[in-house]
């Protein structure tokens, strides 16, 4: 099993903290151009992939919309929640599916 790359990785192999690696990966406005192109192109190379979790630990908000439906009702409902999870999609939200 291999090891999965951290963030602490990346900025190790930088010589940057892990804030500055974690705000250019965001592409946050204070950190340069050069900075950027540095930290993703060394992102990609060591395959880093950020821990979803973490991100939504720290911000408290999980982009996840839970939708509830009647068994009974799941025919029309079908339409309703496609809608639902295509839109939530384009605007970067996941769909729960709960069946009563």
């Amino acid at each position: 099993m291999t090891k999965k790359t951290t963030i602490s990785d990346n900025a190790r192999g930088l010589s940057f903290t892990s804030g500055t690696v974690s705000r250019a990966s965001n592409d946050n406005p204070r950190i340069g151009f050069e900075t950027k192109r540095l930290v993703n192109e060394t992102v990609r190379e060591l395959d880093y992939q950020r821990k979803e979790i973490s991100s939504f630990l720290r911000s408290g908000k999980t982009h996840t919309i839970g939708v509830m439906i009647s068994g009974a009702q799941m025919g029309v409902s079908g339409f309703v929640v496609h809608g639902i999870q295509k839109f939530a999609s384009c605007k970067g939200y996941n769909v729960i599916l709960y069946q009563t």
